[in-house]
């Protein structure tokens, strides 16, 4: 049986086979990308944690290391930012994202963990307002970019879903630095706020994602050849 392939069927499985091992190619780089990536925090979480710098200059340095701040919370100024189900039953529930005045008088927002819907209301939950000097050890984040769905924040009800931290420091009135610490929790308790027990959570998908890719580039191809054949018939 002769192999006689038609001109417009083919130039469409070319621009396919194209479109497809170009995506494919792109998932490996991000692959290599993202395992580099991976590489680098595995290595920050094994070192001890270091005093966040006073000024907060070279930050990008300390993104996938442990920090240590201390200072006072401004319970007064405490953002509440929506998750949905969490840690609790798969009940809804907040962060609760609080400014902290460091000893060197800078303000640095943080993420102290969530806590049911239930008891979003600081009155709820006194024993969640700690007073006096804490110390935080956590990471350090650079702000957030709203994903496509992610609704507006709401800044007259206090209500947020995602991180925008220059709408943050207009809301509590105070010059913020440029990132915010997620709190690391201390022990296995789970005691309101309940901290993030992750170090950095990174999804790689991108192996999964290529294998699809090329995995239809072969089915492309296959499809064409057959129907070429029977074309011929």
């Amino acid at each position: 049986m002769k192999f006689k392939p038609k001109p417009i069927p083919t130039l469409m499985t070319i621009a396919g086979l194209v479109l497809l091992l170009s995506l494919g190619s792109w998932q490996m780089n991000r692959l290599q990308w993202k395992q580099t990536l991976i590489k680098e925090i595995n290595e920050g979480a094994a070192l001890p944690a270091v005093d966040l710098p006073s000024d907060g200059s070279e930050i990008e340095k300390y993104k996938y290391r442990r920090v240590k701040v201390r200072g006072e919370f401004l319970h007064d100024k405490e953002v509440h930012l929506f998750v949905g189900p969490k840690a609790e039953r798969g009940r809804p529930g907040y962060d609760l994202l609080t400014p902290l005045k460091t000893e060197e008088g800078n303000y640095v927002l943080v993420d102290r963990g969530w806590v049911n819907s239930d008891i979003k209301s600081p009155e709820r939950r006194p024993e969640t307002l700690e007073e006096g000097v804490v110390e935080i050890e956590g990471i350090i984040h650079m702000g957030e970019t709203p994903r496509r769905f992610t609704p507006e924040n709401d800044v007259a009800k206090n209500l947020w879903f995602w991180i925008d931290l220059e709408k943050i420091e207009n809301y509590a009135g105070i010059n913020l630095q440029n990132f915010y610490v997620r709190a690391l929790k201390k022990d296995k308790k789970n005691i309101y706020p309940i901290a993030s027990d992750e170090f950095i959570k990174v999804r790689n998908d991108h192996l999964q994602y290529a294998v699809t890719w090329y995995s239809l580039a072969i089915i492309l191809l296959v499809i064409y050849f057959l129907y070429s054949r029977k074309a011929e018939k």
